[in-house]
């Protein structure tokens, strides 16, 4: 697996590299030193996509994040902080059931308590791509049509819903009162943010940061403004889908809130 070194910031004197931690090792009457490094492997879930509204399906999704921050709680040297040096393009194919993505491992130079912030943003020309969007969604939303008035919901392509498998198209589309409509949407953020989570302990060798965010909790504010943009934007038959960008940005509940259910904790990994 790749690894980042974690560059420092704060105290200029340091430069930009870390050096591993050392740990005493006795052998009888003398002692020795061998290198340990506090090494960490930063990953990213998604929790609560079984729990989202019936009307709202998501397919993929994608997080740009430039930088992990890890602040120590106890240090001697003001200011010190440590910052992952690359950024870090992460997709999630939802649809497939993909709801978790490692990072590039990261190393510290000593372990103890840290406090954890992270920040998602646009990153432009890296490896060779234009990642524009510090988080995308892309996925289908349902509405209702009236079979007194078919055209109250704009005609678009509508789908039924086989690729839920929580559901039956049967369930979906045998509703003579409320047949179901099901349009492609997508939200693109531009919005750079960075936000601190909670503290964590590390410990020396391999470990996993994890950052946790709910899908259950995001999809519950966001399902509104994605149905509102739907019904006020007549072409429903655009290639990528609806843009709901505006819409859901507009509202304050987009990047920002999805970010808001992050907790961060630490696990050990397994044997190898």
């Amino acid at each position: 697996m790749k690894k980042t070194i974690f560059a420092v910031i704060g105290l200029v004197a340091l430069g930009t590299s870390c050096v591993d931690a050392e740990a005493i090792v006795e052998d009888g009457g003398s002692s020795s030193t061998r290198t340990q490094a506090v090494s960490v492997v930063p990953r990213f879930v998604f929790v609560g996509a079984d729990q989202v509204p019936d009307d709202l399906y998501f397919t993929e999704l994608g997080l740009v994040v430039s930088e992990i921050r890890l602040t120590p709680i106890v240090t001697t040297k003001y200011g010190l902080a440590y910052a992952s040096a690359q950024p870090t393009v992460l997709r999630f194919n939802v649809a497939a059931g993909e709801y978790s993505r490692d990072g590039d491992t990261l190393e510290l130079p000593e372990r103890g308590r840290y406090v954890v912030s992270i920040r998602l943003e646009p990153v432009s020309d890296l490896t060779g791509s234009d990642e524009s969007s510090s988080l995308s969604v892309s996925g289908f939303v349902a509405q209702a049509t009236d079979i007194t008035n078919p055209g109250k919901v704009a005609d678009g392509s509508p789908l039924p819903l086989p690729f839920d498998a929580r559901r039956t198209s049967d369930e979906v589309t045998d509703s003579s009162a409320t047949p179901m409509l099901w349009t492609p949407f997508q939200y693109s953020s531009q919005r750079a943010v960075f936000y601190t989570l909670n503290d964590v302990e590390l410990e020396r060798g391999e470990q996993v940061l994890q950052f946790t965010f709910d899908l259950h909790d995001w999809a519950a504010e966001v399902a509104e403004p994605i149905s509102k943009a739907l019904r006020n934007n007549p072409n429903t038959q655009a290639s990528d889908g609806v843009d709901v960008t505006r819409q859901v940005e507009s509202t304050g509940i987009g990047l920002e809130s999805l970010i808001q259910t992050g907790v961060v904790s630490r696990d050990v990994l397994p044997p190898r």
